[in-house]
């Protein structure tokens, strides 16, 4: 896990996005993935076996998971400076 973190803060060191990774720009990016990741539930009976089914959907779903954990991980780097 610290490999993870490491690699996250040197991607966004690289970019200069530190001023923009604060608790509430984050916690918003968090709320806005985590609806993403809803919508493909939203309006659908859709079952869990489904998904696992359907790559495209599989795929989907999991860059969205993919999503909101990049998100949560950030914001614990920041509560590290905060």
């Amino acid at each position: 896990m610290d490999e993870v973190m490491k690699r996250l803060e040197k991607f966004v060191k690289e970019r200069n996005w530190e001023k923009y990774h604060t608790p509430k720009n984050l916690a918003i990016s968090i709320a806005i993935e985590s609806a993403e990741l809803m919508e493909h539930f939203q309006w659908n009976d859709i079952s869990f076996e489904g998904i696992k089914k359907d790559n495209r959907k599989k795929r989907e779903v999991e860059d969205e998971i993919a999503d909101v954990m990049i998100y949560c991980l950030l914001f614990s780097i920041i509560l590290k400076r905060y």
